[in-house]
């Protein structure tokens, strides 16, 4: 009797000991992501064996997450879809899927594999379009100071409120009241919020001239629209410095201060290039651009040299787009060459990463922020060559807001042999997935010919359109 009494003691402290420790590793899990603290001898979830947990000499290489997670959907560099929750984020990302059966699965990916992760809002632990717990720097500001938004070289784009000068930058406060330090050579520009008619018809005709083929020449000087009584004023001249007051301005070989509530918009002449390996966009339209380095079921960690670990909820997260050496989007190399075959005297150029007419691409409802859209009939030609490519992949179709006139032939041709097809590719049909494999080849060539009903609405999108290597 006494050792039967002993050895329950013993199997009830086990388990007592065993749930303390799993709960301990839960909640030191985005400690453990920023290297706070070391990391525990926390039991980490099953993985199948062709894909292991990923390990360090300090422990498990992932922070594991318990069944808080976060509903998700990736898409692989080659098109392959998963879903599945949250169970591991770090230099990998661990998702545990469900089977046809009903059984879970662990599996493991490399960042650098991935085209986007989308969260979705399944259930209500990522509640929908906005975070009440998160606040930008607007909400926090003082009701009557200017609200602005700021624009960087590696894609971020915030509402923020410069706080302090610092060195060769400044300090902002941005989302939750978290500091961000921005070097002057990684501003873009600043935009005021809700700037009056006439400001904002010159910051729109601004934003145009630097993104058109003249940016070179519109970019010689920094450009500020500062506010005046009677109407806002453009300056060209260098910014000095950036605080809490404003800005100081060399303009017409003075020094002149701007305060906040008499700029309308600052744009740099030549920002310094600047790459993240992924994009994470919010909800609220905010975008922030790093590295995932880590988190939890609440927040995602992103790192770079200007937010360090910034902590962003997965509540109010759209999606990541992420990027890698392994990845090329075609968008964003040089075309060759571009021929076009007018119907009736008309000719339409191709454009990236939006439609024809400058709005967004959207596909069977879903927005894609790279991409080539083409109007019939042309043909658009890239020199591939020496650039490593294995792999072609693109989501092809017709865009939405021509539904549902659009009807064209569409053809991928490698090298002058064709590498797919399709005959039919129509306003409001789902769009196509399209994988092809490039070995050898040199130059690759997107052709899009008219269908029925002459080439009305035939504004075609390769959404997506990237180079696998």
């Amino acid at each position: 009797m006494h050792a039967e009494f002993q050895s329950s003691i013993c199997r009830v402290a086990i388990a007592h000991f065993a749930s303390a420790a799993a709960c301990l590793a839960f909640n030191a899990s985005p400690l453990i992501a920023r290297g706070e603290v070391p990391p525990a001898s926390a039991p980490t979830t099953s993985a199948p064996a062709s894909a292991p947990v990923p390990t360090t000499d300090d422990g498990p290489a992932s922070a594991p997450v318990e069944s808080l997670g976060v509903p998700l959907e990736i898409t692989t560099l080659d098109g392959v879809i998963v879903q599945g929750r949250l169970e591991a984020i770090g230099p990998t990302l661990a998702l545990r899927v469900e089977s046809e059966d009903g059984t879970a699965q662990s599996q493991i990916f490399a960042w650098e594999d991935l085209l986007t992760v989308v969260v979705r809002d399944d259930d209500e632990s990522t509640a929908s379009p906005g975070d009440s717990t998160a606040r930008s720097a607007d909400a926090v500001a003082p009701t009557d100071a200017p609200k602005f938004r700021w624009s960087l070289s590696d894609g971020s784009e915030f509402a923020g409120r410069a706080v302090s000068r610092d060195e060769g930058g400044v300090r902002l406060e941005i989302r939750d009241g978290q500091i961000a330090v921005v070097p002057l050579g990684a501003l873009r520009s600043i935009e005021r919020v809700g700037a009056d008619e006439k400001s904002a018809e010159k910051i729109a005709e601004l934003r145009t001239q630097r993104e058109s083929s003249d940016a070179e020449k519109a970019s010689r000087d920094d450009t500020a629209i500062a506010i005046r009584s009677n109407g806002s004023v453009v300056l060209r001249g260098t910014l000095r410095s950036i605080d809490a007051k404003g800005l100081q301005f060399a303009w017409n070989q003075r020094e002149i201060p701007l305060a906040w509530d008499k700029l309308a918009a600052l744009f740099m002449a030549q920002p310094e290039p600047r790459r993240g390996s992924a994009r994470v966009v919010m909800a609220d339209g905010e975008v922030f651009s790093g590295a995932p380095s880590g988190g939890d079921g609440k927040r995602l960690l992103l790192k770079s040299s200007i937010f360090r670990d910034l902590e962003l909820s997965w509540r109010g997260m759209r999606r990541i787009e992420l990027r890698s050496d392994k990845l090329a989007f075609l968008s964003d190399v040089p075309a060759q060459s571009y021929d076009f075959e007018p119907l009736f005297g008309s000719r339409w150029e191709y454009a990236r990463d939006a439609s024809l007419t400058g709005g967004p691409i959207m596909l069977g409802g879903r927005r894609y922020a790279k991409g080539i859209v083409m109007h019939a009939s042309s043909t658009l030609t890239f020199n591939i060559a020496g650039g490593g490519a294995r792999q072609f992949a693109a989501t092809v179709g017709i865009l939405d807001e021509y539904s549902p006139q659009g009807n064209a032939k569409v053809r991928l041709v490698g090298d002058s042999r064709v590498l797919w097809e399709s005959q039919r590719v129509r306003a409001g049909e789902k769009p196509q997935d399209v994988l092809v494999e490039l070995a050898g080849v040199k130059q690759l060539t997107l052709v899009v010919q008219r269908g029925q009903n002459l080439d009305i609405g035939d504004h075609v999108a390769w959404a997506s359109a990237r180079l696998i290597r």
